[in-house]
């Protein structure tokens, strides 16, 4: 879609594209999620499979993994808005 020029030059055509990509992605991790929580009724022939009761909290470790994650992201995140331009100055912006 985004290889010819006219749906390149068109803002609507841009983001029927961007979104589509997105969705593609939403459905292709989707996927792999869903089929991960199926519980398999038996694992063989002939055995009945229980399902645990549901009482699961996250520990130590993995609230520490996940505030790690999103540390790591915002460090990320301010390296680039410090390194990039993203922001200009204002004295830069009226130079150009």
């Amino acid at each position: 879609l985004f290889l010819h020029p006219r749906f390149r030059r068109n803002p609507l055509a841009l983001v029927v594209g961007a979104l589509l990509a997105a969705l593609g992605l939403v459905f292709s991790r989707w996927n792999v999620t869903v089929s991960g929580l199926i519980v398999p009724l038996t694992y063989a022939l002939g055995t009945l499979f229980e399902v645990p009761p549901a009482d699961y909290s996250p520990s130590l470790v993995e609230w520490g993994i996940a505030i790690g994650v999103l540390g790591y992201i915002m460090l990320l995140f301010s390296v680039a808005v410090y390194v990039l331009p993203i922001f200009e100055d204002t004295e830069e912006a009226a130079a150009h």
